[in-house]
């Protein structure tokens, strides 16, 4: 078994699932309007977001 106390790749005290993955996060935001008058007039109006973080971590 290869060990080297100076380069943790060569020992077992690397997470390896720890360099390359991190928790995933979901941002969702939903906004409707609508309405109307007597008359029969109506509007409606709807709008979102979406953000999301997945679980790979990004080498920028």
């Amino acid at each position: 078994m290869l060990t080297d106390s100076l380069n943790p790749a060569f020992n077992g005290n690397t997470d390896w699932q720890d360099l390359f993955y991190q928790s995933g996060a979901v941002n969702s935001v939903d906004l409707g309007l609508s309405g109307g008058n007597e008359n029969g007039s109506t509007y409606r109006f709807s709008t979102g977001y979406y953000d999301e973080q997945g679980i790979i971590k990004a080498r920028v």
